[in-house]
């Protein structure tokens, strides 16, 4: 909740880029705000920041959502959605070598390697998660200065 009406909070967002700031860059559009990391400073770990001003009886409600780079979750979801359906069509060539009295040993090998792969992309994205953290202090603060 801000004391201010939305207007003149997107007004205030939309006059700072006058002002030098070489770490975040800013779009105003429509009722929302969205924030990055500037090039300079951009790793594949760098979050994204919206922000959603409304409308609200004594002013205005602020909705802030930060999450990871969008190229960066799209491609760990690929990687992680591609194990898992290696895994589920191993598992099947596995379950039809055994009633065939074959060694299932490939299949089986195939399924722990992408389970492995689907759990290593998801230590790195934790991992990430840690490393960003910084970042997304930086944009609170720059968010904060403005508010």
């Amino acid at each position: 909740m801000h004391p201010d009406k939305p207007d003149i909070l997107l007004e205030r967002f939309k006059s700072k880029p006058k002002e030098a700031n070489p770490t975040v860059i800013m779009q105003v559009a429509y009722h929302s705000v969205f924030l990055k990391v500037s090039p300079a400073l951009h790793k594949w770990w760098s979050p994204d920041m919206t922000l959603n001003i409304k409308e609200h009886d004594d002013g205005s409600s602020i909705t802030k959502v930060t999450g990871p780079n969008p190229g960066t979750f799209t491609l760990a979801m690929f990687v992680i959605t591609f194990a898992i359906v290696i895994s589920f069509f191993a598992l099947m060539f596995a379950l039809s070598q055994i009633q065939l009295s074959t060694s299932p040993l490939i299949s089986i090998l195939v399924i722990a390697a992408s389970v492995v792969l689907a759990f290593l992309v998801i230590a790195i994205l934790g991992l990430g998660r840690i490393k960003a953290h910084p970042q997304m202090e930086m944009m609170d603060e720059f968010v904060k200065d403005i508010l």
